[in-house]
């Protein structure tokens, strides 16, 4: 469980690449949040993981479309914030941390001179 009290948070963890990357990470002991747009496709993912998980770590839900503005928002009102808005859990981790890290500089748009 090398990944034991560390948080993921999984985009497009509903089906196909980001649902098997979400079951490694639970397997290795990570707390997860998963991302989708689909709600009920969201559910039967939760269902299923929950069924795997052996090591009791915490799997999180949150319906959200990640190529708008308001769902990036909610994404990062959740992270922040996790008592502010409603997702489908059975506990509520300390996702604030996720938050604490700096951003890299945007790179110039500028191309570089020769």
């Amino acid at each position: 469980m090398r990944l034991r009290g560390k948080r993921a948070l999984i985009t497009g963890g509903s089906d196909g690449i980001g649902l098997a990357i979400a079951g490694v990470f639970l397997r290795e002991g990570a707390d997860i949040l998963i991302v989708g747009r689909d709600a009920k496709k969201l559910g039967g993912a939760r269902e299923g993981l929950t069924v795997a998980n052996k090591g009791g770590a915490n799997i999180e839900t949150l319906s959200a479309d990640l190529a708008t503005s308001e769902g990036i928002d909610v994404v990062v009102g959740q992270v922040e914030n996790p008592a502010s808005h409603s997702i489908s859990s059975s506990t509520m981790p300390a996702w604030p941390s996720l938050c604490r890290s700096t951003p890299s500089p945007r790179p110039s748009s500028r191309s570089p001179s020769r």
